[in-house]
């Protein structure tokens, strides 16, 4: 009999824990708030421990591809680069909702100037935390 109440508890807490979780909107808004302050360990308090980051080739890396919490920090540690942080601190963006747990992030850096860059990333968010990213800057 002790065996259904401890799994019903269980599966409370967890479905507590679990509603508890930060929307995706309102992860996307505090990651933007770090990237654009240069803020990287704000930046990687969203990120889940096996989050992976996909970037273009040859951007940062030649893969890419940053797996695991410490190697996305190598990214943001990049971006947050003093050379760097001014098109950061430029950005402009819009979020997409496309389903539950995916965002589009639609942004320019230095908008309407000779300088303007623009894309799109993808995010996957789930219990509150980005598990997955893909960088797409417009060519």
């Amino acid at each position: 009999m002790r065996l259904p109440v401890l799994a019903t508890l269980t599966l409370t807490i967890w479905t507590a824990i679990a509603a508890a979780a930060d929307a995706p909107s309102q992860v996307m808004s505090r990651h933007l708030q770090a990237v654009k302050a240069g803020n990287v360990d704000a930046v990687m308090a969203d990120y889940a421990s096996d989050a992976v980051l996909v970037a273009p080739r040859d951007m940062v890396t030649p893969s890419g591809v940053f797996a695991g919490r410490n190697e996305v920090r190598k990214f943001f540690v990049w971006l947050a680069d003093p050379a760097r942080l001014p098109g950061v601190r430029s950005l402009v963006g819009d979020n997409d909702m496309i389903a539950p747990d995916v965002v589009v992030l639609r942004w320019t850096q230095f908008k309407d100037t000779p300088q303007q860059f623009s894309g799109r990333d993808l995010f996957v968010i789930r219990k509150g935390k980005i598990v997955f990213q893909t960088i797409n800057p417009d060519k």
